[in-house]
């Protein structure tokens, strides 16, 4: 980080290295008040190289907060009152901005592509009949409000975007690059699925071509990312891999067999965060509900697929459930309610749960990993 002249600071006497290293144990929220302490300190808690130093302590120190998206636009933080039990309740903290206002005389679907770094992609779909043209992606940092629209690849209006299979964030081996990979069918064409890549560094979109008709299946499927890439789980045999540095595919066999497991109704494919590894759960539902985790122990060695847990959920625990969305970052199971989101401890025996809901109930769709930062997305060189 460049340094000013002064190496010494007037406040309190101590040397602009000590502020620094002090500064970044601070919140988000906090840093945006230091900044009124002096000219110095705002120039200093301004500058991109502090927001990346920021950053990086964090990262370090904490564990990422969960956001969760809900009908009519609603995205919240999950707020627990206990982080190490999760049963003693949790809040909703809802997050505003023009994406997010639900306006009956001009309707919008917001929707989350993905979070990088304190920045999230948004890709907003207009319904209005005057606006049906009109859709836009931004990138959004919610602490500091600064946004960033993308211009999108194609003609607005002419193309379906396939949000859970496409993804954003940082590929650290191409210079910290962030980028976005966009899945979508062109409207009233026959030519399948289309991809594009944008790089933000650059500004620029690039078409990426498959010759293999698997690949072209990931729009049925989510992403999932690890090492630099992307993973699909696709028609429950393949797991189709898009390396983000190389911008290649290759495919590899799906190697549990379904016949080791009872009948199930939902596979999915998903990275607990504590874990930082591949993972695959299956999920029985009936009464009650039983899932079974299993992680990759080895990357690239796909026959290293290790059972870690079976658990039986209650009734009392699944009753309105739908489906299972995923995990936090500590692993705490997600499950789709009717109105709302049911969390599931899976370290206990019994499981323990809690139900996160805002007041009308809204269905959630989504839950991601989300780190606060002051990163800009109009500052990445």
């Amino acid at each position: 980080m460049k340094h000013s002249k002064h190496e010494e600071c007037p406040f309190l006497g101590l040397s602009e290295k000590l502020i620094i290293e002090i500064l970044c144990r601070l919140p988000v929220k906090s840093l945006g008040k230091c900044k009124l302490v002096s000219k110095s300190w705002h120039t200093l808690i301004s500058d991109p190289e502090f927001a990346k130093s920021h950053l990086e302590f964090s990262k370090s120190n904490n564990q990422p907060l969960t956001l969760i998206l809900q009908k009519n636009n609603i995205l919240s933080q999950l707020q627990f009152r206990d982080s190490t039990d999760i049963s003693k309740g949790v809040t909703l903290a809802p997050l505003r901005h023009r994406f997010l206002e639900d306006d009956v005389f001009d309707p919008r679907y917001c929707f989350i592509v993905g979070s990088s770094d304190g920045l999230i992609c948004v890709y907003v779909k207009e319904m209005s009949k005057k606006r049906r043209r009109a859709d836009s992606m931004s990138l959004w940092n919610p602490c500091t409000t600064e946004e960033l629209e993308i211009s999108l690849p194609v003609e607005r209006g002419s193309f379906y975007v396939h949000i859970e299979s496409s993804w954003f964030g940082c590929v650290f081996s191409c210079d910290d690059d962030y980028k976005i990979f966009l899945v979508y069918t062109m409207h009233k064409q026959s030519h399948g699925t289309c991809m594009y890549l944008y790089s933000l560094r650059f500004d620029r979109w690039k078409r990426v071509h498959v010759s293999d008709e698997d690949y072209e299946y990931i729009s049925e499927v989510d992403s999932v990312y690890l090492d630099e890439a992307l993973h699909y789980l696709v028609r429950r045999k393949w797991i189709v891999i898009f390396d983000l540095v190389s911008e290649t595919f290759k495919k590899v066999p799906f190697s549990i067999e379904a016949d080791q497991l009872p009948n199930y109704h939902q596979l999915s494919l998903g990275v607990i965060g504590e874990y930082d590894c591949l993972c695959a759960m299956f999920v029985h539902r009936s009464e009650e509900w039983m899932v079974e985790l299993w992680t990759l122990e080895e990357y690239d060695n796909w026959n290293s697929w290790e059972k870690i847990y079976r658990i039986d959920l209650k009734e009392n625990i699944v009753i309105n459930c739908i489906q299972s969305l995923g995990f936090t970052y500590s692993g705490n199971l997600c499950i789709q309610q009717a109105n709302g989101l049911v969390l599931v401890d899976t370290d206990y025996d019994p499981p323990s749960h809690v139900i996160a809901r805002n007041p009308s109930f809204e269905k959630v769709y989504k839950v991601m990993d989300y780190v606060e930062s002051l990163v800009s997305p109009d500052s990445i060189p």
